[in-house]
């Protein structure tokens, strides 16, 4: 991260996935090894707009002088816009998706899949934690977003 404004786009986008990807566990010894299925929650497809940031502090994105927009897709791609308004810099990543049991995976192009818990309430989705480095400290960041269409 070379300026302040592409530290402001990593935050975001790191909250983002954070607060799409799976927590790690462990499995049970005694259930035999098998894949789990994972689908698409018909509720998450939709474009949303980020809203609320609820951890590790509650602001707004247009207080960090950022906005974010989620499109996830029928056919389990989506697509991250993230804008820094300080220098109006854009910044689209794509990926794919996939929910299982209240978690969301996510895997943006080039990086690793990450996940976590999430709801989705009508017009309302929030990503409870999700781990992201920032400044070299991992933080936990909770968002909301709000349906657009």
């Amino acid at each position: 991260m070379k300026t302040l404004s592409n530290q402001k786009i990593y935050l975001v986008f790191l909250i983002l996935l954070a607060s799409f990807f799976i927590v790690g566990c462990e499995d049970d010894p005694t259930e035999p090894e098998h894949e789990l299925e994972l689908e698409v929650d018909q509720n998450l497809v939709g474009t949303w707009e980020l809203t609320k940031i609820t951890k590790p502090i509650v602001t707004t994105p247009a207080a960090v002088k950022i906005g974010l927009t989620a499109v996830f897709n029928q056919d389990a791609t989506l697509q991250f816009t993230t804008i820094d308004y300080s220098d109006t810099t854009t910044t689209i990543d794509p990926g794919t998706w996939s929910t299982l049991e209240g978690v969301l995976k996510i895997t943006l192009e080039n990086e690793d899949s990450k996940s976590s818990p999430y709801s989705v309430n009508d017009s309302l989705a929030t990503i409870d934690e999700y781990s992201i480095l920032f400044n070299g400290t991992v933080i936990v960041a909770g968002l909301e977003f709000t349906r657009q269409n």
